[in-house]
């Protein structure tokens, strides 16, 4: 039935005590719980029939924040998954007919919120192109608020994590100019720096992550020894900054 609404379920997993079927739609893949599967075929059944409503359509739960919150505080990705994933056709919807425009800041903040939570938690268990998805969603919503340091953050560590390290220096440079905390953007930072080769950058940012309240251990473990050719240009670098 699945595949006359341009459904197609492509797998079932099942980890713990959780099950989540992977579905494509368009270009688009989504794992969702059973129970959301089937809400999403009836959706479409509705619409053919012309008996849904936009109403039906852009509902999105904010309760699931609050189980999603715990869910990721127990490190239960499945689970965070599981309470989030539905929001996102909806989410899509509302984003696409300009609906969201109509909405308050504080319903913007929290749908950032909940998409920044979705997104770690897909990077999480490895599925990284569908959390950089779900995060630049949340940015979409966040706007230039508060949440969007947070969310360009998460889209960071997920490049890094994934070593997609030209990408996340982008993306954490742009986490620090929306007011993130130095400590947190600066070790990640020297670590991507250091990826790409970039040791008198990478050399900057552990000890500006270091002077930010970073662990100088933990920060120095995070990058190569740096090639003692690099101690001139240290010198050279800390007097052009001195003077």
């Amino acid at each position: 039935m699945a595949a006359l609404f341009d459904l197609q379920p492509t797998e079932l997993r099942v980890i713990d005590d959780h099950a989540l079927i992977v579905v494509r739609f368009g270009d688009l893949e989504r794992k969702l719980a059973i129970e959301d599967f089937r809400t999403l075929l009836a959706d479409r059944v509705r619409n053919e029939m012309g008996v849904a409503s936009t109403e039906h359509h852009t509902t999105v739960n904010l309760d699931a924040i609050d189980e999603a919150v715990d869910a990721t505080e127990r490190g239960d990705w499945y689970a965070t998954i599981s309470a989030l994933s539905p929001w996102l056709t909806p989410i899509s919807m509302l984003m696409r007919t300009g609906e969201a425009e109509a909405l308050e800041q504080e319903v913007h903040e929290t749908l950032g919120q909940g998409l920044g939570l979705l997104g770690t938690a897909y990077a999480k268990v490895g599925e990284v192109d569908t959390a950089n998805e779900v995060l630049r969603l949340g940015v979409q919503w966040a706007g230039e608020g508060d949440q969007a340091q947070d969310l360009f953050l998460r889209l960071g560590e997920t490049s890094v994590e994934a070593g997609r390290h030209g990408e996340a220096i982008g993306l954490l440079r742009r986490a620090r100019a929306l007011g993130c905390s130095d400590e947190r953007v600066m070790r990640m930072l020297a670590s991507s720096y250091d990826a790409r080769g970039q040791k008198l950058a990478a050399l900057v940012c552990a000890r500006a992550a270091v002077r930010d309240g970073a662990d100088e251990e933990t920060v120095l473990a995070a990058i190569t020894v740096l090639d003692p050719a690099l101690e001139t240009a240290w010198e050279r670098f800390t007097e052009f900054i001195e003077n």
